[in-house]
Protein backbone atom coordinates (compact mmCIF):
# COMPACT_ATOMS: atom_id res chain seq x y z
CA UNK A 1 0.00 0.00 0.00
CA UNK A 2 1.21 3.45 -1.14
CA UNK A 3 0.26 6.59 0.76
CA UNK A 4 1.62 9.92 0.46
CA UNK A 5 0.91 10.22 4.58
CA UNK A 6 2.08 7.62 6.76
CA UNK A 7 3.64 5.96 3.80
CA UNK A 8 4.01 1.57 3.85
CA UNK A 9 3.80 -0.59 1.61
CA UNK A 10 3.25 -4.27 1.68
CA UNK A 11 3.96 -7.37 -0.41
CA UNK A 12 1.02 -9.39 -0.88
CA UNK A 13 2.80 -12.40 -1.43
CA UNK A 14 4.93 -14.37 -4.47
CA UNK A 15 3.56 -14.74 -7.87
CA UNK A 16 0.02 -12.85 -7.59
CA UNK A 17 -1.42 -9.94 -8.43
CA UNK A 18 -2.89 -7.36 -11.15
CA UNK A 19 0.55 -5.71 -11.92
CA UNK A 20 -0.74 -2.62 -11.13
CA UNK A 21 0.60 0.36 -8.20
CA UNK A 22 -2.06 2.21 -6.40
CA UNK A 23 -0.64 5.66 -5.87
CA UNK A 24 -2.56 8.31 -3.46
CA UNK A 25 -1.95 11.62 -3.79
CA UNK A 26 -1.89 14.20 -1.19
CA UNK A 27 -1.48 18.35 -0.60
CA UNK A 28 0.25 17.85 2.20
CA UNK A 29 4.06 17.77 2.12
CA UNK A 30 6.08 16.34 4.55
CA UNK A 31 9.07 14.11 4.29
CA UNK A 32 9.27 11.55 1.75
CA UNK A 33 10.03 8.12 3.29
CA UNK A 34 8.26 4.99 1.61
CA UNK A 35 8.11 1.80 3.66
CA UNK A 36 7.85 -1.51 2.61
CA UNK A 37 7.01 -4.64 4.70
CA UNK A 38 7.30 -8.07 3.75
CA UNK A 39 4.49 -9.93 5.75
CA UNK A 40 5.68 -13.78 4.96
CA UNK A 41 9.57 -12.74 6.37
CA UNK A 42 8.91 -10.22 8.24
CA UNK A 43 11.49 -7.77 6.93
CA UNK A 44 11.05 -4.33 6.26
CA UNK A 45 12.81 -1.81 3.24
CA UNK A 46 12.71 1.93 3.56
CA UNK A 47 13.51 4.54 0.88
CA UNK A 48 14.19 8.27 1.92
CA UNK A 49 14.06 11.00 -0.50
CA UNK A 50 13.51 14.54 -1.44
CA UNK A 51 11.91 14.18 -4.60
CA UNK A 52 8.81 16.54 -4.58
CA UNK A 53 6.67 13.92 -7.11
CA UNK A 54 4.99 11.25 -4.86
CA UNK A 55 4.07 9.05 -7.30
CA UNK A 56 6.96 8.85 -9.14
CA UNK A 57 9.00 8.17 -5.93
CA UNK A 58 6.54 5.37 -5.02
CA UNK A 59 7.58 3.06 -8.30
CA UNK A 60 11.35 3.97 -7.56
CA UNK A 61 11.08 2.83 -4.04
CA UNK A 62 9.37 -0.34 -5.38
CA UNK A 63 11.84 -0.84 -7.90
CA UNK A 64 14.84 -0.14 -5.01
CA UNK A 65 12.89 -2.83 -2.71
CA UNK A 66 12.91 -5.24 -5.39
CA UNK A 67 16.19 -4.78 -6.79
CA UNK A 68 17.95 -5.13 -3.14
CA UNK A 69 15.92 -7.52 -1.56
CA UNK A 70 12.55 -8.44 -2.77
CA UNK A 71 13.76 -10.95 -5.61
CA UNK A 72 15.86 -12.82 -3.22
CA UNK A 73 13.19 -14.50 -0.84
CA UNK A 74 11.06 -14.45 -4.19
CA UNK A 75 13.03 -16.27 -6.85
CA UNK A 76 10.07 -17.07 -9.09
CA UNK A 77 7.75 -13.69 -8.43
CA UNK A 78 7.02 -11.67 -11.63
CA UNK A 79 3.94 -9.46 -10.35
CA UNK A 80 3.32 -7.65 -7.74
CA UNK A 81 -0.61 -6.64 -5.96
CA UNK A 82 -0.09 -3.64 -3.81
CA UNK A 83 -3.22 -2.36 -2.21
CA UNK A 84 -3.14 1.37 -1.16
CA UNK A 85 -6.73 1.78 -1.20
CA UNK A 86 -7.50 -0.22 1.80
CA UNK A 87 -4.74 1.91 3.87
CA UNK A 88 -5.69 5.86 2.77
CA UNK A 89 -8.41 7.51 3.44
CA UNK A 90 -7.42 10.36 1.06
CA UNK A 91 -10.56 11.57 -1.59
CA UNK A 92 -9.07 10.41 -4.92
CA UNK A 93 -6.31 7.82 -6.15
CA UNK A 94 -4.76 7.25 -9.02
CA UNK A 95 -4.23 3.69 -10.50
CA UNK A 96 -1.09 2.87 -12.80
CA UNK A 97 1.62 0.56 -13.76
CA UNK A 98 5.51 0.06 -12.79
CA UNK A 99 7.12 2.44 -15.68
CA UNK A 100 5.45 6.06 -15.68
CA UNK A 101 6.69 9.38 -16.29
CA UNK A 102 4.13 11.72 -15.00
CA UNK A 103 4.27 14.91 -16.86
CA UNK A 104 3.86 18.55 -15.33
CA UNK A 105 0.60 19.57 -14.28
CA UNK A 106 -1.27 16.13 -14.91
CA UNK A 107 -2.83 15.69 -11.21
CA UNK A 108 -4.19 19.33 -11.28
CA UNK A 109 -5.82 18.63 -15.63
CA UNK A 110 -7.14 15.70 -14.39
CA UNK A 111 -8.35 16.65 -11.02
CA UNK A 112 -10.26 19.72 -13.08
CA UNK A 113 -11.42 17.59 -15.53
CA UNK A 114 -13.15 15.59 -12.63
CA UNK A 115 -14.36 18.19 -10.99
CA UNK A 116 -15.90 19.82 -13.74
CA UNK A 117 -18.91 16.94 -14.04
CA UNK A 118 -19.86 15.48 -10.24
CA UNK A 119 -21.22 12.36 -12.05
CA UNK A 120 -17.73 12.19 -13.19
CA UNK A 121 -15.67 9.38 -10.78
CA UNK A 122 -13.00 7.88 -13.41
CA UNK A 123 -10.71 10.10 -15.50
CA UNK A 124 -8.36 8.89 -18.21
CA UNK A 125 -5.27 9.65 -18.94
CA UNK A 126 -3.00 10.02 -21.99
CA UNK A 127 -0.05 7.39 -21.71
CA UNK A 128 1.00 8.70 -25.63
CA UNK A 129 1.01 5.18 -27.00
CA UNK A 130 -2.19 3.07 -26.87
CA UNK A 131 -4.26 3.57 -29.64
CA UNK A 132 -7.52 3.10 -27.49
CA UNK A 133 -6.23 5.93 -24.97
CA UNK A 134 -5.33 8.16 -27.74
CA UNK A 135 -9.14 8.17 -29.04
CA UNK A 136 -10.19 8.34 -25.97
CA UNK A 137 -12.26 5.15 -25.48
CA UNK A 138 -10.13 3.59 -22.84
CA UNK A 139 -7.28 4.18 -19.73
CA UNK A 140 -4.71 2.09 -18.59
CA UNK A 141 -4.09 4.49 -15.87
CA UNK A 142 -6.61 6.62 -14.08
CA UNK A 143 -7.41 9.34 -11.46
CA UNK A 144 -10.49 7.37 -9.23
CA UNK A 145 -12.66 8.95 -7.28
CA UNK A 146 -12.88 7.19 -3.62
CA UNK A 147 -16.49 7.38 -2.99
CA UNK A 148 -17.14 5.54 -6.16
CA UNK A 149 -14.87 2.20 -4.93
CA UNK A 150 -16.67 2.70 -1.59
CA UNK A 151 -20.39 2.65 -3.42
CA UNK A 152 -20.70 0.05 -6.33
CA UNK A 153 -17.16 -0.40 -6.54
CA UNK A 154 -14.41 -1.17 -9.68
CA UNK A 155 -15.47 -4.81 -9.69
CA UNK A 156 -18.98 -5.47 -10.53
CA UNK A 157 -20.81 -7.55 -7.61
CA UNK A 158 -17.52 -6.48 -5.22
CA UNK A 159 -18.40 -2.88 -3.06
CA UNK A 160 -15.15 -1.78 -2.10
CA UNK A 161 -13.11 -3.35 -4.77
CA UNK A 162 -10.55 -1.68 -7.11
CA UNK A 163 -9.48 -4.29 -9.22
CA UNK A 164 -10.10 -7.95 -9.56
CA UNK A 165 -6.83 -10.19 -9.97
CA UNK A 166 -6.70 -10.84 -13.25
CA UNK A 167 -3.23 -11.27 -15.49
CA UNK A 168 -2.06 -7.52 -16.65
CA UNK A 169 -4.25 -5.47 -18.57
CA UNK A 170 -7.17 -7.44 -18.16
CA UNK A 171 -7.88 -5.57 -14.98
CA UNK A 172 -8.02 -1.98 -16.67
CA UNK A 173 -10.10 -3.50 -19.41
CA UNK A 174 -13.02 -4.49 -16.82
CA UNK A 175 -12.60 -1.60 -14.66
CA UNK A 176 -12.65 1.04 -17.42
CA UNK A 177 -15.81 -0.97 -19.59
CA UNK A 178 -17.77 -1.19 -16.06
CA UNK A 179 -16.82 2.54 -15.90
CA UNK A 180 -18.00 3.32 -19.45
CA UNK A 181 -21.74 1.29 -18.42
CA UNK A 182 -21.92 2.75 -15.49
CA UNK A 183 -21.36 6.89 -17.51
CA UNK A 184 -18.82 7.65 -14.63
CA UNK A 185 -15.54 7.58 -16.84
CA UNK A 186 -14.40 10.87 -19.10
CA UNK A 187 -11.02 10.38 -20.75
CA UNK A 188 -8.37 13.35 -20.47
CA UNK A 189 -5.75 13.35 -23.08
CA UNK A 190 -4.27 16.66 -21.65
CA UNK A 191 -3.29 15.08 -18.96
CA UNK A 192 -0.14 13.33 -19.41
CA UNK A 193 0.99 9.78 -18.09
CA UNK A 194 3.57 8.39 -20.23
CA UNK A 195 3.83 5.04 -20.11
CA UNK A 196 7.87 3.79 -20.96
CA UNK A 197 6.75 0.40 -21.85
CA UNK A 198 9.43 -1.77 -24.39
CA UNK A 199 6.64 -1.75 -26.82
CA UNK A 200 6.81 1.62 -27.82
CA UNK A 201 10.70 1.97 -27.28
CA UNK A 202 10.53 3.40 -24.39
CA UNK A 203 11.61 1.78 -21.57
CA UNK A 204 14.37 3.31 -19.43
Amino acid sequence: MLRSIRRKSFCSGPGRGSGKILYVKSKKRIKKTERVYDLVYNHGFINVSIDHDTAEFAVESIQQWWRQSGKMPYPNMNQILIIAFKETDEPFFFCGSDDLNFHDNWLIIAMARMESNADICVVGTNDLAYPGVLNGTHANHYLVRRSYIEGPGGVVGIPGQVLYEYDHFCCDDEFIETTQSRGVFMPCLESVVEHLHWVWGRHR
